[in-house]
């Protein structure tokens, strides 16, 4: 078993794997199920417990497993969930001592962990299925204890958004919309991802619609400003992160040849792009590789970039990102095509600890 955990480390540099980045743990399961194309793992996530310990989270084809990285010389492996679908698409965010999953495939519906005893070996969960059975991405804006699912099969083309603030274990439904009832979107309106802060909905719409900023303070969202796919070079727009003083935000257009981008936030009536980043490892002369998803601390941007790995940008300047760091999880490919390499990562832990999930590799 391998399981792969990095520090950022200064001035260090492994051969053409890694800069600035050391690995110092490692797994890898062999035995879990397992695609033809060779994946068996997707995204990750982080929870700190209330002694201050953190867990990894990791999901495969079929689980949610969880590891004890608060020492790095003896990683314990916690007990995992199976909801009972195998889907190729996880995505986890946590509240509280909770994990919320959702799996785009299968009918599992918002899976509901609670990880108060995870410690103690025991972990107990449920899953919500009366509005949903499948959805791609969940978030939660924690400062008003409400919780997002996107790309749900009963709402493709709007949000469920569920209150956690009376019983995060059984939340409760609060709004359910199309946002084309609203005068939102386009003809094919579909919420990929979004990034939630303080009833802010920062919303990516796929390559027909662009990028929208909701105000969805109330049941009734409204538009506080766009970007059209021109913005993007036409690219799939994926998904997004929120400076943390909120002046910009980086956009992942998950196309082949397409940057990450920086997005002036200042005015939400006039945004635009400010910059952008693309230098690929792989290939160095080439321009063809492709970014998934990006996650913001300080001036550090951390972004999973499929077959380049763990990339660490300095955006203290977004008109001019600068990569500061990187670790390529995916040595094998030999070109930039289908989809491999880094899905996720997480760089949250107070410890410095930085994760990241690689689709045939495991937990990095």
């Amino acid at each position: 078993m391998r399981f792969f955990i990095f520090m950022l480390l200064a001035n260090s540099l492994v051969a053409q794997q890694a800069e600035n980045i050391s690995l110092v743990y490692n797994y890898d399961d062999p035995d879990l199920p397992e695609r033809p194309s060779g994946q068996q793992y997707n995204d990750c996530w982080g929870y700190v417990g209330p002694d201050g310990e953190e867990v990894a989270i990791i999901g495969t084809l079929d689980s949610v497993l969880f590891f004890d990285i608060s020492d790095i010389n003896d990683v314990i492996k916690l007990p995992g969930v199976e909801f009972g679908a195998e889907s190729l698409w996880r995505d986890f965010k946590t509240y509280e001592n909770y994990c919320y999953a959702v799996a785009d495939q299968g009918a599992e519906g918002l899976g509901i962990i609670n990880m108060d005893s995870l410690q103690a070996g025991v972990v107990t969960s449920r899953q919500e299925t009366a509005h949903f059975s499948r959805g791609h991405s969940v978030w939660i804006d924690t400062a008003t204890a409400k919780l997002y699912v996107a790309g749900a099969n009963t709402e493709r083309q709007g949000l469920i958004i569920y209150d956690l603030s009376v019983d995060p274990y059984h939340p409760t439904l609060w709004a359910q919309y199309d946002l084309g009832d609203y005068g939102i979107g386009c003809v094919s309106t579909y919420v990929h991802d979004l990034h939630v802060r303080n009833d802010t909905a920062y919303c990516n719409m796929n390559s027909t619609c662009g990028f929208y900023v909701l105000d969805v303070s109330s049941t009734t969202p409204t538009i506080l400003g766009s970007l059209a796919p021109d913005a993007f070079d036409g690219g799939y727009n994926h998904s997004n992160w929120v400076s943390e003083d909120g002046s910009f935000a980086a956009v992942a257009a998950e196309t082949f040849g397409l940057p990450l981008y920086m997005v002036d936030l200042e005015d939400l009536g006039n945004m635009g792009v400010i910059g952008s980043f693309q230098e690929p490892l792989f290939e160095p002369d080439s321009n063809d590789n492709i970014v998934h998803n990006p996650f913001i601390r300080g001036n550090l941007c951390f972004i999973a970039y499929y077959h380049d790995g763990l990339q660490v940008l300095d955006v203290s300047d977004p008109s001019n990102p600068v990569r500061v760091g990187y670790y390529d999880t995916d040595t094998d490919p030999t070109t930039y095509s289908g989809f491999s390499g880094a899905w996720g990562t997480y760089p949250y832990f107070p410890s410095g600890l930085v994760i990241a999930s690689d689709m045939k590799k495991g937990l990095f």
